[in-house]
């Protein structure tokens, strides 16, 4: 009799322990919203918005406000693994595709049902999560850790550089990793993201891209030429050292990069470009 009842107790113990470890994994004190974990809600918004395009009506931060949307975004970021169902699915999927795919069309009708939304990886989510964190604006500066590890990490994406941007002065631990950037870019788009991000943060120190975009005033893409130039006019009076290569540009066969020295110039010099816009 005794040892039936330790082999209960036993049993009673390991259900209830199980039962806890089930009720944790599911994260019982992170926020709901929706019947949905506020990560988990966010994750449906990117699984919706990849399949279909922005779904309608109130988004998740326009519902749970920019503080606790930005924790979502980063438990996310950091917590996302693909389901073991999904990735099963996506196999399965796969092979079918690839042996059987158009033989049978009410089998494939049934496998695109299963994924109507697809599981995406971990570095998809990653990067729709840095793409929504511009929308929280300074209230994401608690990511600009995360952030500043993107930087070293994927080279500096443009994604990365512009959260930094929206979350403004307090993404100041981002400026070494920024100014090492801004030594090694030379894409004068790249660099106009980044010029506008350094100025977000720490007013004055976008002429950090000049020397990056000096070189695309000789690029023999016209585009270039032109892209270069108007950054430069963006910068304004601390970009003068450069007028001498921009005022070269007045003569380009290319009309848009006349144009675009014309308008630098006025921006570097005070209208002294203007007449060689023709």
């Amino acid at each position: 009799m005794k040892s039936r009842t330790r082999a209960f107790r036993g049993v009673v113990l390991a259900a209830a322990f199980i039962g806890l470890a089930l009720w944790f994994s599911s994260d019982p004190f992170e926020p709901r919203v929706g019947g949905r974990r506020d990560s988990q809600a966010i994750f449906v918004e990117i699984q919706h918005a990849q399949a279909m395009g922005p779904a309608p009506g109130a988004s998740v931060l326009d519902t749970i406000g920019p503080d606790r949307y930005v924790r979502a975004l980063l438990k996310l970021y950091h917590e996302y693994r693909p389901s073991r169902w999904g990735r099963w699915r996506d196999r399965f999927t796969e092979f079918w595709w690839e042996r059987f795919g158009g033989r049978w069309p009410g089998m494939d009708r049934r496998i695109i049902s299963w994924r109507r939304y697809y599981i995406p990886s971990v570095e998809t989510v990653q990067d729709a999560v840095v793409r929504r964190l511009p929308s929280a604006g300074p209230a994401a500066a608690p990511a600009v850790e995360t952030l500043v590890r993107r930087l070293d990490e994927l080279s500096a994406d443009v994604d990365t550089v512009r959260a930094l941007g929206a979350i403004g002065p307090a993404a100041s631990p981002a400026m070494p990793a920024l100014r090492t950037v801004a030594s090694i870019r030379t894409d004068p788009w790249y660099l106009t993201q980044l010029a506008d991000t350094l100025g977000r943060i720490e007013p004055g120190s976008q002429v950090l891209v000049i020397p990056g975009a000096l070189p695309g005033l000789t690029s023999p893409d016209e585009r270039i030429r032109a892209k270069s130039a108007e950054l430069l006019g963006r910068i304004g009076p601390s970009a003068s050292a450069s007028a001498p290569q921009i005022r070269e540009l007045l003569e380009d066969r290319w009309s848009m990069v006349r144009a675009a020295a014309a308008k630098a110039l006025e921006s570097i010099e005070g209208g002294k470009g203007d007449r060689g816009a023709r």
